[in-house]
């Protein structure tokens, strides 16, 4: 397992690309709703900050077996939580009719 820094750091990373991504749609793509994109930049902050929390906090500190489940565990947390907000941002980016 990579260290917690290191960890953290892929964290605010994967965080600002997404918030980038869907701040460039709300800016410059036509048709898309501020308010929906402000939802989606909440959702991911809230992300960011629920996730840097759980890393530096893992279950089970003593037993080595338990931290790995747990830092496993929250890595796909943070897949399924990617993909949900690319998703939301791959709406806000469709056509609007």
């Amino acid at each position: 397992m990579a260290s917690k820094k290191q960890l953290k750091q892929n964290i605010n990373g994967i965080a600002g690309e997404l918030f980038a991504e869907c701040l460039f749609c709300r800016l410059y793509i036509p048709g898309v709703d501020p308010e929906e994109a402000d939802v989606v930049l909440t959702k991911i902050l809230d992300m960011q900050v629920e996730f840097l929390n759980r890393a530096a906090r893992p279950d089970g500190k003593s037993n080595e077996k338990l931290v790995k489940a747990y830092y496993k565990k929250l890595k796909e947390n943070l897949v399924k939580k990617v993909d949900e907000i690319g998703s939301d941002i791959a709406h806000l980016s469709e056509k609007k009719k």
